[in-house]
């Protein structure tokens, strides 16, 4: 089965963003949708859920440093049949 993945407002944003800023954007969303459509409870680690958030199961994934495009932390959440992006922000080293 393959999840559907859901852009929420917030990372959304960001990602357009990171276009301006990285011309190779589109190539790590793609490589991003490819893996969470798969296997998202592999990719990232396990967060607990806190009172108020949504149902399903949250995630916090770190990609990779490729070239110049630098590594982020991608926070996500998992239910039946969706993996939602809800924010994404940059890795300092």
């Amino acid at each position: 089965m393959l999840y559907k993945i859901v852009e929420e407002p917030e990372f959304s944003a960001k990602i357009k963003k990171l276009k301006k800023i990285f011309p190779r954007t589109d190539d790590f969303l793609k490589g991003l949708y490819n893996i969470l459509s798969h296997v998202p409870f592999v990719w990232g680690t396990p967060i607990p859920k806190e009172p108020g958030q949504k149902y399903g199961a949250y995630f916090v994934g770190e990609s990779l440093e490729v070239g110049k495009f630098p590594p982020f932390k991608i926070l996500y959440r998992v239910d039946d049949d969706c993996v939602y992006l809800i924010s994404i922000s940059g890795i300092i080293m």
